[in-house]
């Protein structure tokens, strides 16, 4: 009905392996409705749901999105602050992210000395590419478990160097992929904005 202008699109979600359908929305093919879809999945496929979609510039974010908790949410802002043009945006939930020197959480094994280190240090790598990070909300930092301390000071320096940013200082869950911070953080990487 209408005119080409009025044309709408089905999004649909389904089981990887029953190619049931878990979720439905129609709309057009902006970033927009890329969350409503993420809304319309069932607490249980969000939390383990991996994203294929046609890859239209619309609803793609510039670069790939990493997502990670613990040690694997300091690698995805490692990656990105590493590698800018490579990487869109990162989410951190509840990471050692001011972590000062390796030998904690077994990372004395993966970064053998010091020196090396420093070139994946967070604190350092953010402060050096602060300029490249103002174009836009790049990083998202949400939750804890076992390093509030830790993301309230990484925010605090987030702030002090004016790097646009989503940040939730919450919600306390447990520390695991399990936690259920999965979905929020997947829409605060799709989100535009804080």
């Amino acid at each position: 009905m209408g005119g080409k202008r009025d044309v709408w699109w089905a999004w649909v979600a389904s089981g990887a392996d029953t190619r049931q359908v878990v979720g439905m929305v129609a709309g057009d093919r902006s970033a927009a409705t890329a969350p409503r879809l993420w809304d319309a999945l069932p607490d249980g496929y969000r939390d383990r749901a991996t994203v294929h979609t046609d890859v239209l510039a619309q609803y793609r974010p510039a670069g790939q999105l990493l997502l990670g908790f613990s040690k694997s949410g300091w690698g995805a802002y490692s990656l990105l602050l590493r590698n800018p043009e490579v990487f869109g945006r990162a989410a951190a939930w509840d990471a050692p992210l001011m972590t000062d020197a390796p030998g904690r959480y077994g990372s004395g094994e993966a970064f053998v000395t010091p020196e090396n280190f420093r070139r994946y240090e967070l604190t350092q790598l953010v402060a050096e590419r602060a300029d490249r990070l103002r174009g836009g909300h790049r990083l998202v930092l949400t939750g804890y478990g076992n390093f509030r301390a830790e993301h309230q000071r990484f925010h605090a320096l987030l702030e002090k160097l004016g790097v646009p940013h989503a940040y939730r200082d919450g919600p306390a869950a447990t520390h695991d992929w399990r936690g259920g911070w999965i979905a929020e953080a997947a829409r605060l990487l799709l989100a535009s904005g804080p």
